[in-house]
């Protein structure tokens, strides 16, 4: 089954040579509808956003959000939850939280059942014990948690290392997600990225 992958925006330096390439066999499978269809939900409201909320008050967007926990492998993670239609799970950039996308869940949520997750070790996750928290492990636990939660064929957008996430999700799980949005994504290949691994085990940063 085949799923489209959209770049929005390109810099970055987290996957593995064998991971890169699957990255590029998995864009060859972009459809022209697909990237008409991602291009005038993600980026189209991404961009607008940024223009017309550089003074937005988002207090009263906030309120209307569900906020949830979920227990997996023995780690809670912490979502925001709105809207109905087909699901859209936002993951965040290094460091930050799920409120990152504050901004733009009102435009999406008024088409879809959008989700945002504190990525394990950011806002108000837990780490995992006694395991690195490498792309590869939040792959794993972003899921399993979708799965306990009945998310179904989401589109997955990802931010910044956020998105080196997104797109490992999609390298490792090609048949259950409809497709994936890269904004200025961290996917190239890199020599060490032990210190963003590492980042959630710090104080203030993340989950001491």
């Amino acid at each position: 089954m085949k799923f489209g992958v959209q770049l929005v925006l390109g810099s970055g330096l987290l996957l593995s040579s064998s991971q890169s390439q699957s990255a590029q066999n998995l864009s060859a499978d972009l459809s022209d509808d697909s990237r008409a269809g991602l291009n005038a939900e993600i980026s189209a409201k991404v961009n607008a956003d940024r223009l017309r909320n550089s003074g937005l008050k988002i207090q009263s967007e906030r309120s209307t959000y569900i906020s949830k926990f979920v227990t997996v492998d023995g780690t809670r993670l912490h979502f925001v939850i709105k809207g109905e239609g087909r699901p859209v799970v936002l993951i965040h950039g290094n460091p930050g939280s799920g409120q990152d996308w504050t901004r733009v869940f009102g435009p999406l949520s008024a088409l879809h059942r959008v989700i945002a997750f504190d990525r394990p070790g950011h806002g108000r996750s837990e780490r995992p014990k006694h395991v690195d928290v490498t792309v590869e492990v939040q792959a794993r636990l972003l899921h399993d948690a979708l799965k306990q939660l009945h998310v179904e064929r989401p589109i997955v957008v990802g931010h910044s290392w956020g998105g080196a996430l997104a797109l490992v999700y999609a390298i490792n799980y090609p048949q259950e997600i409809a497709g994936v949005v890269l904004v200025a994504p961290a996917v190239y290949e890199s020599q060490d990225v032990s210190l963003v691994s590492e980042l959630p085990a710090v104080p203030v940063i993340g989950d001491a």
